[in-house]
């Protein structure tokens, strides 16, 4: 992304989630390629598959054509809009990450700097405290995702301890409008802002997925086969950065 000039850079968890509380804000939330080259609920909403299957054929690479969905798989319902934040294929987000269980963060969207340290050792990442200070990694009562299952399964829960570490190969999921803090932590208005915890319990579409063991870096907005665990609020926080797939991807954005 960055080799396409200055300003241009991998679109950042804060970027994603201000498009993802706008299109809530607006009352629209949009559906896209969530089974196979068609949407799970409205399956009469298509887009032309890369791999010329038909839709709803469940086999093969099912990603769509970026754009070749219909209004209802833009951000704002309109083909002037941003295309395919629901379904298609994972997006790697810059900005935020897991470390053992640690939410830590590029703040005040300098994830989007040219130049920025993404590396596992940039002075750049800040960890959260339950009133929303920001501070060094490391440091005692900072933010975490517990789980409530042993070694790391069940449901992730916004803890400042973790109590319940993946093995490495364990995961814990949970709908994103169902995430839960544990008893007195308190949850700041930061994490919602970033799509980290759920401000509306309403929200029907996406998922969030977590692993509290070494460094994980986020993908968003779920695949062709995620159902409705796909949509602008999913999260899959279980990736280390090596990870590779035909289901993941990325999305260029520039700053002006």
């Amino acid at each position: 992304c960055t080799i396409k000039g200055p300003g241009w850079h991998m679109m950042t968890n804060a970027e994603w989630s201000a498009v993802a509380l706008w299109c809530w804000k607006n009352g629209f939330m949009p559906r896209g390629n969530t089974n196979f080259g068609r949407d799970h609920a409205q399956t009469y909403e298509t887009g032309r598959r890369q791999d010329g299957a038909a839709p709803g054929l469940n086999e093969g690479t099912a990603r769509t054509l970026t754009g070749s969905g219909p209004a209802s798989w833009f951000h704002d319902n309109s083909p002037a809009g941003i295309a395919d934040l629901t379904g298609n294929v994972w997006e790697w987000q810059r900005g935020l990450r897991l470390v053992d269980g640690e939410i830590q963060i590029i703040p005040d969207n300098n994830a989007a700097a040219t130049g920025a340290d993404h590396s596992n050792s940039s002075t750049l990442w800040r960890a959260i405290m339950p009133n929303g200070t920001l501070v060094t990694p490391g440091t005692s009562g900072t933010l975490k995702w517990n789980a409530t299952g042993a070694n790391g399964s069940g449901s992730p829960q916004l803890a400042t301890s973790v109590t319940s570490q993946s093995d490495g190969e364990t995961s814990a999921s949970e709908r994103y409008k169902d995430l839960t803090a544990a008893g007195g932590v308190t949850v700041p208005n930061l994490l919602k802002l970033l799509g980290m915890f759920p401000h509306d319990t309403g929200i029907e579409r996406g998922r969030f997925y977590m692993r509290n063991e070494g460094e994980r870096l986020p993908i968003r907005g779920g695949n062709w086969g995620r159902g409705s665990s796909a949509g602008v609020f999913a999260l899959s926080l279980d990736r280390a950065r090596s990870h590779s797939h035909t289901g993941l991807g990325f999305r260029p954005a520039f700053v002006i």
